[in-house]
Formats: C-alpha cells, structure tokens, sequence
C-alpha cells in the first residue's frame, strides 16, 4: 500500500506529458543560449527565445494545449501558440494530475492551491492555502490529501473538501480503487469516509483495511517456470565470401541456416551481433570498418548508418535496449539497437529524455528529437554531418 507523501516544492515537469500528434500544429520547446522558445514539428518558429524555460507541451487528451513555462522566476501556463494561458504569477505549478485531469497544484506565497485549466482561462478550483498536499487518487472519484497547518483533510478534483483540516492524519485504503475510501484519525479515534464523504462502518471498515495490508511483498507463489535452456537452439554466426562480391554473414540454428547478409565489398565486418531478445533469435547488428572508419551494415543489404566514424560507443537504454553513439571529432550522433541511424553527428550532447532526445547543438541550442530521427529545432539550425 503506497503512503502519501508531501510535496514542499513542485517544480516543472519536463517529461511529464507524452506527445501525441493533433490536428493542430504540435509544438515543442527549445533553447537558444539558455533562453526558451517554442518550435513547430517541422522547425518553424513559434515563439523566440525569451523565456527562462519551457516544459513539454500537453498533448495528452486536454482541452487546451499549453505548457508549464518560467518567466522571470515565476511560473505560469503558456499557450502552443506562445501566448499565456495562465500569466507567470505563480511560486511554482507541479504537472497536470493524472486523475482529476486538467488540474495542476499550484504555488501562490507558499501556499497550495488547485488550479483549472478546463476552460479558455484558468480558475482556482481551490485558492492556495494549503501547506502540504498530496496526488490525487481514484479512477472515477480523484481525492488528494490537503493539511493546513499540519491539519489534514481530504479534498476532491472539484476543488471541495470532503473531509475538513482537522484531523491528525488521514490515510487512503486503497490505491487503486474507482472510488477511494479513507481514514480519518483525530485525537487517537479513527473514522472512515467513502469518496462523497460520508461515514462508514467502522467494524467493517478496520477488516477491509486489515484485508487490503494482508496483500503484501511478502506473498509466496508455487514456481512454476520451464527450464528455458532446454528451449534454446544452437545458433552461430558464421563469415563466408560470397562469389558474386562481399562477404555474407549467416545467421544458423540448430546447424540449418536461418539468415543471411551480404556485406558489400570494401568493407571489413568488425562484429556481427546475435539478438537472443524477447525468444527471439537473429542478427541484432553487423558493425562494419571502412577506410579506418566505422559505420553499420543494414539487415536488408544496404548500409544502415555511413562508415565514416572515428569511434561508435554502446550504452545500455532504458527504453530502447541499447544505442549506439556515433562520434565524429567534437561531435556526436545517434544509432538504435539495430545499427540504423537516428541523428547525425551534429551534435555535442545527445540524452535520452522520456520519449524523446535532448539536443545540445555546438551553435548554443539545445531542443528535442524522436526516435525516428526528427529534430525539433528552427529550420536556420544545421543538423548534418
């Protein structure tokens, strides 16, 4: 069971939407020399550079299109047009609230309050006044814990309290539920309410409680796994020249030939890699050296990135098994797990960032790309090698 936690401080959530296309331009964040703009998808200008920054845009199902942005210290809510939804007023805003959706707490003074971005201009659901808060919970009915000086309460996505700040804690039974019951404990007496606020039976409700701890990590399950070595065949990479040019890799199972590559002549084959992934059982990647450079041989017989780097370099991925970076002198690009080029080395930075790349560019910008290779940058930016 997750216990609350209190947020002292929401900052800006960069990562926190995952962009999705609309029928309106989609529009993301960059920088130029540290100050913030706002591109098309197809790199063109939004909003100058002028802000101190941006977060990504919500494409997430909102009425309104907008980000979290920072101007002069203050934070507001600012359009995909690059005018202002919400005015930099605020101490802080933390991101949309995954189930009372399109509302953020939000920072006036030091204190809390819920604000609504369902409309044209933003409103407070609830005025700050709040010294700790916490995320809000329930699929149907989404509750959050509030305190006023260290009084807590329970509060809904209407900005209405259903529990008043008075009680010493309050704790919420089940994370999961479509409507959240909770417990309310005042001066060592304990009371439980449903999700519209009303008593419930307390005998009842102290099993339930009981019932729902009982589902812990210490819950012990009958193996019932399959010796998976016995499933796996025997594979090897062999190099064979081809008569009509090149060099093929064959990929065999159990002694039979499952794959094959031609590698075209010219080319040295430094490292043909099995991929054993997910029961599957193929050539992962063929690294290739040309003229002292290195580069990717594609699956399909044709080249998958250009041998023209000085080094490639492995690094593991959270979301994408593994990636390969390509250098070039000062400069950096990017390959997937296949060996097929994502960006050019045009860059000095590349991260991976939630769905996306960040971007450090040598010319003072720095942005975002996806995985198939787009760059979201201005059109004046140069992203080739």
């Amino acid at each position: 069971m997750r216990h609350y936690f209190t947020l002292s401080f929401l900052s800006i959530a960069l990562c926190s939407s995952v962009l999705i296309a609309q029928e309106a331009p989609v529009v993301y964040p960059f920088a130029y020399q540290n100050e913030w703009g706002v591109v098309q998808e197809n790199r063109t200008l939004v909003l100058a550079p002028q802000l101190d920054t941006i977060g990504f845009f919500n494409y997430t199902g909102s009425a309104m299109k907008y980000a979290i942005a920072v101007d002069d210290h203050k934070y507001g809510l600012l359009n995909a047009d690059g005018s202002w939804l919400a005015k930099p007023k605020l101490d802080s805003i933390g991101r949309m609230e995954y189930y009372a959706k399109n509302t953020h707490w939000a920072v006036r003074k030091g204190k809390f309050g819920l604000l609504s971005t369902k409309a044209k201009k933003t409103k407070w659901l609830a005025k700050p006044k709040f010294t700790a808060v916490t995320e809000f919970d329930g699929r149907k009915v989404a509750l959050a814990a509030v305190a006023i000086n260290d009084r807590w309460g329970v509060i809904n996505g209407e900005g209405k309290l259903i529990a008043p700040c008075i009680y010493d804690k309050v704790k919420l039974l089940d994370d999961y539920s479509d409507y959240p019951d909770y417990k309310l404990t005042l001066d060592g007496e304990d009371r439980y309410i449903d999700a519209f606020g009303e008593a419930l039976p307390l005998a009842e409700m102290r099993e339930k409680e009981e019932e729902l701890e009982m589902w812990g990590d210490d819950m012990v399950f009958e193996d019932q796994s399959i010796d998976e070595d016995a499933l796996i065949p025997r594979l090897k990479i062999n190099q064979q020249k081809n008569p009509a040019g090149g060099t093929d890799v064959i990929l065999t199972k159990n002694g039979t030939e499952a794959e094959r590559v031609n590698v075209a002549e010219g080319y040295f084959i430094e490292e043909a890699k099995l991929d054993m992934s997910y029961n599957r059982t193929r050539i992962a990647y063929i690294l290739v050296q040309k003229e002292g450079k290195f580069g990717f041989w594609g699956l399909n017989g044709a080249i998958a990135t250009p041998a023209k780097y000085d080094r490639i370099k492995w690094q593991r991925s959270n979301r994408y098994e593994q990636l390969a970076y390509l250098y070039k002198g000062d400069t950096m690009g990017l390959a997937n797990h296949r060996g097929y080029q994502i960006f050019p080395a045009a860059f000095t930075s590349i991260t991976e960032f939630s769905y996306y790349f960040r971007l450090v560019h040598p010319d003072g910008y720095v942005g975002y790309g996806n995985q198939d290779g787009r760059v979201f940058l201005p059109e004046t930016v140069l992203v080739v090698d």
